[in-house]
């Protein structure tokens, strides 16, 4: 997910980019940005920040670039990681990992009992 979000804020930076947008305005003239970054502001001249097909194009990549890059990246995660990769990066105070190592015991040897029954 983390790859995902850098990925859409590199979509809105090429975007920018690829259209030439150097300066964010407000509907009276304002300036309110310059440069790469300010296509962030999505503002496009006299256009309301919500109007306009750049917009719509920017609203649309984004949304389905980051989101396949995410998919894409928590696949090779996976694949990398095994099962390691499903648990969780950070553990925060309060986390209660006995009762899942305890949930797992259980679990395992509820398949044991089923193992020694077939046989």
């Amino acid at each position: 997910a983390f790859l995902g979000v850098w990925s859409g804020i590199g979509t809105v930076l090429c975007y920018g980019s690829y259209i030439g947008f150097e300066q964010a305005t407000t509907w009276d003239g304002k300036i309110i940005a310059t440069g790469t970054w300010s296509y962030f502001w999505l503002t496009n001249g006299d256009i309301c920040a919500l109007c306009g097909p750049d917009t719509m194009y920017t609203f649309i990549s984004t949304v389905l670039i980051s989101g396949f890059t995410t998919l894409f990246f928590s696949k090779i995660h996976i694949l990398i990681m095994g099962d390691a990769a499903r648990k969780p990066v950070f553990h925060f105070l309060g986390d209660d990992n006995a009762a899942e190592a305890e949930a797992e015991e259980k679990v395992v040897e509820a398949a044991e009992e089923k193992v020694v029954e077939a046989a």
